[in-house]
């Protein structure tokens, strides 16, 4: 094959993809995909990677006005954790593994603050979109649903609800 030619960023690369990850974490959930996936060409990074960050450095900074808030106006006994999971199709281009993301908040009617998002590749190659979006389903609930109720638990013992939030009709058929 061709040797690959090393990127010019390539020893500044983990620096700055972690500083944006922090970023991510705390205010721009949506990111999180695009950076750990540069992140994982940290040991082969090419100039094809200096591209890519380029890029995702001046979409940052052209949209930069984008970002989470959480606004908290209930008491404890009015809100209702919601988990919120979902999936593509096949996203990857040289896998055709499709991606799992989540979106854990709190939600009342004068309270809706985000606690967590995640973003992973699913380890299976789906076939179908109702059958990547049950592997979503399962990443979403297993990692953060599941652990939330546990700490509900703790908050409210009197009230131990979950809210799950899907989009796609012919998954939630074969879930019912």
């Amino acid at each position: 094959g061709i040797p690959l030619i090393k990127g010019k960023l390539a020893e500044h690369a983990a620096c700055i993809l972690m500083k944006f990850l922090y970023a991510a974490r705390m205010a721009r959930f949506g990111l999180l995909r695009a950076i750990t996936s540069l992140a994982c060409q940290l040991t082969r990074w090419t100039q094809e990677c200096d591209r890519k960050l380029h890029r995702m450095m001046r979409y940052i900074h052209t949209s930069k006005h984008l970002r989470m808030i959480g606004y908290v106006g209930d008491t404890l006994n009015k809100v209702t954790p919601h988990l919120f999971a979902d999936s593509d199709l096949a996203g990857c281009t040289e896998t055709q593994q499709s991606t799992s993301g989540l979106h854990l908040c709190i939600r009342g009617s004068k309270t809706c603050l985000p606690i967590e998002g995640q973003s992973k590749r699913q380890s299976c190659v789906s076939h179908s979109r109702p059958e990547a979006e049950i592997v979503a389903a399962d990443f979403g609930l297993r990692l953060s649903g599941l652990p939330a109720l546990d700490l509900w638990h703790v908050l409210l013992p009197h009230k131990l609800a979950l809210i799950f939030h899907k989009d796609n009709h012919a998954m939630i058929r074969v879930i019912k």
